[in-house]
Order: C-alpha cells, then sequence, then structure tokens
C-alpha cells in the first residue's frame, strides 16, 4: 500500500468534511480539497526525505516520536486551534520559506480562497504526520521500510506530474518544492482571473 493510501484511510471524507466545515467549505469542495493537497504535502515531504540522510531521519524521528495518531481522537482541538499541534511547524519544515506561494497555488487550483487553502493545510499536516505515526507504529515500520515508501511516494509523484500542475510544483531536485514556485503560483492566479 502506497503512502497516499494510508493517509487516506485515515483521513477518511468525513474527517475531510469536518475539517472544511470549520473552514465554511461544502462537503464536495473538502473533499476536492483534501484529496489536492494531501499529495502535495506527501511528495513534498518524500522530496525533503530523498535530499539526504539528516532529512529521511528527522522525518522519520517525527513520526515516530512526535506523532502516534492520537490527532485522530482530538479533532475538536485541531479544528479550533491547529496551531496547538504544531501545524504552523509542521508546515513550515515540509514546505520551507514557499508555504505561502504552495497555499495560494492550491486555493487557485481549487477554486477556493487562500485562507481556506491555507486553513486546510494547516489542519491537514497534523493528520498527515499522525496518519503515517499511527501507521508506523501499528506496522512497526522500520526506517528502511519507511524510506522505501517515501521513494515509492516520490516515483508515484513524479509519474503523476504531467497531469497534475500541483504536483509539478514539486522540485525535481528534491529539496521539497520548485525553485520557480513562485512563479507557477502567480501563473495560477492568473489563470483563474
Amino acid at each position: 500500500m502506497n503512502l497516499e493510501s494510508i493517509v487516506k484511510n485515515y483521513i477518511t471524507n468525513t474527517v475531510a468534511e469536518k475539517v472544511g466545515a470549520k473552514l465554511g467549505l461544502s462537503s464536495d469542495v473538502s473533499k476536492m480539497l483534501a484529496a489536492k493537497a494531501v499529495p502535495l504535502f506527501l511528495g513534498s515531504m518524500a522530496n525533503n526525505a530523498a535530499k539526504d540522510d539528516a532529512q529521511a531521519e528527522g522525518l522519520f524521528t517525527a513520526i515516530t516520536k512526535d506523532h502516534d495518531g492520537s490527532v485522530f481522537s482530538n479533532l475538536d482541538t485541531l479544528l479550533s486551534d491547529p496551531k496547538a499541534l504544531n501545524a504552523d511547524k509542521i508546515l513550515q519544515h515540509v514546505l520551507g520559506a514557499k508555504e505561502n506561494t504552495v497555499e495560494a497555488a492550491l486555493a487557485a487550483d481549487s477554486g477556493v480562497k487562500t485562507e481556506q487553502a491555507t486553513g486546510m493545510m494547516q489542519m491537514l499536516a497534523p493528520l498527515v504526520m499522525g496518519a503515517l505515526g499511527k501507521e508506523q507504529s501499528e506496522q512497526d515500520l522500520e526506517k528502511d521500510h519507511l524510506a522505501s515508501m517515501f521513494a515509492a511516494e516520490k516515483e508515484t509523484i513524479a509519474q503523476q506530474k504531467a497531469t497534475n500542475p500541483l504536483l509539478a510544483m514539486l522540485d525535481q531536485e528534491g529539496d521539497g518544492v520548485a525553485d520557480d514556485l513562485l512563479k507557477m503560483g502567480m501563473s495560477f492566479l492568473n489563470r483563474k482571473k
């Protein structure tokens, strides 16, 4: 099973709808936005993990030590204050300085307000990490196995880039998000006007 399938087993349509409702989004838009955001987030993580051993080790440590899946029992806390669950720190680590541009491009591609895309990403970040942590714990996944799953995710994302403009933003060099992301994000915004 690939990482996206694992995460979607935990971030169900019901969870996506609850997150979206908090953001003022309809059920269908919530599910669509989550479906676009999860691969973007996982792709950035996969690129970061492939960058060097320190990044991969840091990701494995975060998944095994800081994210046990308890976030799914604390959805009310997440919905009321995602920062309480370190959502902003997770996004900063995964997306870096390009976080705002990624969120703007996601909003433009999805037809929602930037604040709604930002809110979705903030709420999904702890959920994605929680899903990965829970899966790692339940399956007793070793670092090498998790690394191979991220490598497979990176390959899957590479294959989907041609048909998914959001995934095309991910950096082929493996440093998370493409250097020309700002230009691509602006292209998305201009196309939607």
